[in-house]
């Protein structure tokens, strides 16, 4: 598994933004999924492909994310 941490440095406005994920870390197409865990918030879910978007407000100026290539049943 891999962290990733996204920090807006603008203490008043949100940021907006896309970035990539490096599914070919885990070896996975750029349309594959990966299994994210938000350490700062408990929540887990699933990213699609590598392109995503995010968008981070002041009063929650950071995420962390665990990112791992998803469980196959």
């Amino acid at each position: 598994s891999y962290l990733l941490f996204h920090v807006i440095i603008d203490p008043h406005a949100p940021a907006e933004f896309g970035f990539e994920v490096p599914l070919w870390e885990f070896g996975l197409s750029d349309d594959g999924a990966v299994a994210v865990e938000d350490l700062a918030a408990g929540h887990r879910f699933t990213w699609h492909g590598k392109f995503q978007h995010i968008r981070i407000a002041p009063d929650e100026p950071y995420r962390i994310w665990r990112i791992a290539p998803e469980e196959r049943a």
